[in-house]
């Protein structure tokens, strides 16, 4: 491999995967380029043999679409919502959870206090899997989930 230095360096981003950029915006209108082609290029000229893309729904999406043009890919998936079948973890869930619980703590105890109730309101695109967790795990806690859509 080679070293990561001159033009290429910079347009490398590591917290994910780049298929387009975002050109200067002119007259408040945001345009987008897409660079997948030189994001391609730019791996073969660094002699990279595969990208791990691991991500969500978002991620993965672009990984397979460079994957459809020809880059290597291994795909990883990450989702703190916990919504992905035949695993029974996925990757960021447990940090979800391990949040979820140290914000229902610290307010459980001001809500104590001043003798209140308090809504706390967890993520979970189209799944209730934070919430449902944290719930089982917690004493004198109610919890609701939003009317389920049905398939």
């Amino acid at each position: 491999m080679k070293p990561l230095v001159g033009a290429v360096a910079p347009r490398l981003v590591f917290s994910g995967i780049w298929l387009a950029e975002l050109e200067p915006v002119e007259k408040g209108v945001e345009t987008i380029r897409d660079i997948s082609d030189e994001v391609i290029a730019n791996s073969r000229q660094l002699g990279i043999d595969a990208v791990i893309s691991i991500g969500g729904d978002g991620s993965q999406k672009i990984a397979l679409q460079l994957f459809e043009k020809g880059m290597n890919i291994v795909g990883v998936p990450k989702t703190i919502d916990n919504d992905l079948g035949a695993t029974e973890i996925t990757f960021g869930f447990d940090t979800a959870l391990v949040t979820a619980t140290d914000a229902v703590d610290k307010i459980h105890t001001t809500a104590e206090a001043h003798h209140r109730i308090m809504v706390v309101e967890v993520m979970g695109r189209d799944c209730g899997w934070i919430a449902l967790a944290r719930a089982t795990r917690a004493a004198r806690t109610s919890f609701s989930f939003p009317k389920l859509r049905s398939p």
